[in-house]
């Protein structure tokens, strides 16, 4: 009887939805935090950012070990410590509902609350994704073997082309964008690059080209001898020193 008057308290709650999406978000923020990237669909992630801020910026879950394992990745800590504001981290409050108890009249809940620090919410949208103008497609920043950007179809997945900045390219303004292939057996279809229309190019470089002043210029990934023009056209790689 007890199981079953539980499992009325729960019924037409959302908690597990809510709990489902608590640890897909920590995933994604692991992700992020460790990997410089966002393997799965970015929307999914924006999403789920955006039912998070409307509910408060709160994270409710079951007491699992799932999300114990989750959170093993985050500092973390019961009492929310005061952050400098130029921190590129922010704190989000974690609810785990660790017992429910059966009382007259209904059922108590117990949780526990935790405040982990995470990266800036809004600086990982902007850091890590970028939208081409016109475009359903997007780029995927990665900052792993130096700085670079994977063209993602419409659907999240990544396709064959990566592409980079010529940064040692100094006597050609603007600082050209190359493309290449990459990944070929593991990407999820082709961008034909060497298909792309003027506008698409110009769009591309307009998404990617503010990292040029955020970024110092030796973290980015050189192109390979043989790599194709973005934007501008007509443009060589520039010799190795």
């Amino acid at each position: 009887m007890k199981h079953h008057r539980l499992a009325r308290h729960f019924e037409g709650s959302e908690i597990h939805s809510e709990s489902a999406r608590t640890l897909r978000f920590l995933s994604h923020l692991n992700e992020i935090q460790h990997h410089a990237r966002i393997s799965n669909n970015h929307e999914e992630y924006s999403d789920d950012l955006a039912r998070i801020s409307e509910d408060g910026g709160v994270l409710w879950a079951l007491d699992t070990s799932q999300l114990r394992e989750a959170l093993e990745y985050f500092e973390r800590v019961k009492n929310p410590p005061v952050l400098n504001p130029r921190a590129l981290q922010s704190l989000m409050e974690v609810r785990i509902i660790t017992r429910v108890d059966e009382i007259h009249g209904g059922f108590l809940e117990s949780f526990e609350r935790y405040w982990i620090c995470i990266p800036d919410r809004d600086k990982v949208i902007l850091q890590f994704i970028l939208k081409i103008g016109g475009e359903r497609d997007y780029l995927e920043a990665e900052n792993h073997n130096l700085r670079h950007y994977h063209y993602c179809n419409w659907r999240g997945k990544r396709t064959d082309v990566i592409l980079t900045f010529d940064v040692e390219n100094i006597q050609n303004k603007p600082i050209p964008l190359f493309w290449e292939k990459h990944g070929e057996g593991k990407s999820h279809g082709q961008a034909k690059a060497n298909a792309w229309k003027q506008r698409k190019r110009q769009s591309i470089y307009a998404a990617v080209s503010p990292d040029l002043a955020k970024i110092p210029r030796t973290p980015f990934r050189r192109p390979s001898n043989g790599a194709g023009n973005v934007w501008p056209l007509g443009v060589d790689v520039s010799p190795r020193s």
